[in-house]
This record gives structure tokens, C-alpha cells and sequence, in this order.
């Protein structure tokens, strides 16, 4: 049972389904987003007198949008957290103390935040044209990759969007394209990513290949022996 246990395809199976059930619980998130990017949508025109959306579309809701963009918060959130620990143990280590931190510290601080945000939406943004929320929620830019500048234009319609307390965001929901300025700013549309499940660890398996049959006369390999007389 021990060396059962310990064989790699165990292993790689049950990391494999690990990974898929992740996978599937996503897949579900997804899916009630999806519905409630329609739903809040809907609401949200017939509150303001806007005619409803005349045919569906495959462009991002505002409810997908926000969780993908809560799930890559809580990710910086919480290595910069990390980093941020480790930082002070070490000033502490060398003999500082966290008592009457300058403002100056906390401004350094505050901008280093903001690099760490820029980098990590950015460089996905160039890299594979989701980031890991949006990946998460099934959603994707309509582009794979985006060029430096165009991934700086959306993090400045972005930061907008938020200073102006949401006021960027309306596009997503009144829009007929759901872009909000970010997107106008770097000519970017966010859709949902169509791509099915992958495949069970197993399924990929090939059956034994059947045994040739005998030709006629032929014993297998055993020797048939004469009966012996009484």
C-alpha cells in the first residue's frame, strides 16, 4: 500500500484532481456571475429608464468583472502583506522599532503599493491577456496580448474609474460594447473566455492492445502430450 501510495501517477492523479476540482468550482462561480452580469443589468437600465439589451452578448458583465478584480486585490493584498511582514522583521531585527513611523515611510509605502498593482495587472495584461481573477471567472481581454502602452492606458482608465467614485464603471452597464473607460482609454473589450474543461488525468489513457489470435493448430507455447495407455 506504501509504495502504491507513494508511486508518481498516484500522486500526478490526485493533483490532478485537485486541480480539476478547483477548476470546476470555478466553472460555477462563473456561471452564476454570468447570470447576475444580465440580472444587475437589467435592474440597473430599468431603474434609470434604459431600454433593455436588445440580443445577448459575449462581452463581460459588471458582476463577472468585480469578483475577477476582488480575487487579483485579495492576491496583491496579501503578498505585499507578506512582504510587508517580512520587511518590518527585519528592521526589527536590526535594532528598529514600528513606534512614530515617518510620514515619509508610509508615502514610500503607499507608491510601492501602487507599482506592485500596476505590475502585476499590466504584466498579465501583456503576458496572456487575463489576469488571475479574470482567468478564475472565465473572462479574458478579446486581445491575447497587450503592448506596454496600451496595457499603461488602462491602468490610468482604471485608476479613473475608481477616483471618480465609479462613475468610469457606468459603461460596463449602459453600454451596448460594456466597456468602461479603461477599455475606451486602451481600445480593449473584456469577454468571456469560451474555453471548455480540461480533460480527466485518465481519459487520455489508451486501451491494452487485444491479443492476435492463434493461428489454426497452434498450442500458445503449451506442449499436448499423448494420453498414455492404461
Amino acid at each position: 500500500m506504501e509504495r502504491i501510495a507513494e508511486a508518481p501517477e498516484v500522486r500526478q492523479a490526485i493533483a490532478s484532481q485537485g486541480v480539476g476540482l478547483l477548476g470546476d468550482i470555478g466553472r460555477q462561480i462563473a456561471k452564476v456571475a454570468r447570470d447576475l452580469d444580465g440580472v444587475v443589468e437589467r435592474v440597473v437600465r430599468r431603474i434609470f429608464f434604459r431600454r433593455r439589451r436588445p440580443l445577448p452578448t459575449n462581452r463581460a458583465g459588471l458582476v463577472s468583472r468585480g469578483i475577477a478584480f476582488a480575487i487579483d486585490a485579495t492576491i496583491i493584498n496579501l503578498a505585499f502583506t507578506v512582504f510587508a511582514g517580512a520587511l518590518t522583521l527585519l528592521v526589527t531585527f536590526l535594532g528598529g522599532n514600528g513606534d512614530n513611523v515617518p510620514r515619509g515611510v508610509i508615502a514610500v509605502g503607499s507608491l510601492a503599493w501602487l507599482v506592485v498593482v500596476g505590475l502585476y495587472l499590466g504584466g498579465f495584461w501583456m503576458l496572456a491577456g487575463q489576469t488571475p481573477g479574470m482567468r478564475f471567472l472565465g473572462v479574458r481581454l478579446s486581445e491575447t496580448r497587450l503592448s506596454p502602452g496600451r496595457a499603461f492606458r488602462r491602468l490610468v482608465g482604471l485608476g479613473f474609474s475608481f477616483i471618480t467614485f465609479g462613475i468610469g464603471f457606468l459603461g460596463i452597464v449602459f453600454g451596448e460594447a460594456r466597456r468602461d473607460w479603461a477599455d475606451r482609454m486602451a481600445q480593449t473589450e473584456v469577454v468571456y473566455d469560451e474555453r471548455g474543461p480540461a480533460p480527466a488525468p485518465w481519459s487520455t489513457l489508451t486501451e491494452p492492445a487485444a491479443a492476435a489470435p492463434l493461428p489454426e493448430g497452434a498450442t500458445g507455447g503449451l506442449v499436448s502430450r499423448p494420453a498414455s495407455g492404461p
